[in-house]
């Protein structure tokens, strides 16, 4: 990503990669898409490539992998040395229909009913326009480009990402996730958060109340006009404060 791209340029060693059913990473087949799942994905990452069990790290978490990042934190606080959260899910109240949809998928799935595939197959035979991918930011060239390369990467296999969403949408518990960011500031790790204030995605406004009773004394750097595409449009600006806050911890290394 850009955002990691300039952490590097700042001097950190960076590991980012596609979480399963996302981008190039393949899509196992597992009962639940959900925190557990992903955090088991990332451990197991950092093995395989060798880093040893009792490494400690910078953490950032990202929209929905924001549930992610604080699930490990959470289970994993002695590896994790700070915990940054930008735009992250899990706090904004979902809608009526929101919610019928999430119980209707779980249901769903309980009854062996393959809600998922259905639609995830019906989604493939039809045509799918790169403004349906546009990310959410001030319209330019370069976000005219992301939203091609978005759709683009969709037609490669759109059965694959439309699965992944679906799942994703029904075990990352978006409407239960303030259990978790109460765990969180309960405990060890130091969080800090970066949000746009135009974002539509994940709207600070309707978060800002719950965010502040758990996290009353935790940074948040708050990015005028910045919307949920926050870290293409602002990556520079991003890297530099979250690179400034990781170097002023005590234990801060790169």
């Amino acid at each position: 990503s850009i955002f990691a791209k300039e952490l590097v340029g700042l001097g950190y060693n960076v590991l980012t990669f596609d979480l399963f059913g996302f981008g190039l990473s393949d899509m196992p087949k597992h009962e639940r898409y959900d925190p557990q799942f992903y955090v088991s994905e990332t451990l197991e990452l950092l093995d395989l490539l060798g880093y040893p069990e009792d490494l400690t790290f910078h953490l950032v978490g990202f929209s929905m992998g924001g549930l992610v990042a604080m699930f490990l934190a959470h289970h994993f606080p002695e590896r994790v040395r700070r915990l940054l959260l930008i735009a992250p899910a899990g706090l904004v109240p979902l809608g009526k229909m929101e919610r019928m949809g999430i119980r209707a998928l779980k249901a769903s799935r309980k009854l062996g009913i393959p809600v998922v595939s259905m639609v995830a197959k019906r989604v493939a035979k039809k045509e799918v326009d790169a403004e349906d991918f546009e990310p959410d930011m001030e319209e330019s060239p370069f976000s005219k480009e992301l939203a091609e390369r978005n759709a683009k990467m969709f037609r490669s296999d759109p059965v694959k990402y439309t699965k992944a969403w679906m799942k994703c949408v029904r075990d990352m518990g978006l409407a239960k996730g303030a259990w978790l960011y109460e765990s969180v500031a309960a405990g060890p790790v130091e969080v800090m958060f970066i949000w746009g204030d135009h974002d539509c995605v994940v709207p600070l406004d309707d978060a800002v109340d719950t965010l502040r009773k758990y996290f009353p004394k935790a940074p948040v750097a708050v990015f005028k006009g910045a919307g949920h595409g926050i870290l293409a449009e602002h990556s520079e600006r991003a890297a530099k404060m979250s690179a400034d806050w990781f170097a002023s911890s005590a234990v801060g290394t790169r």
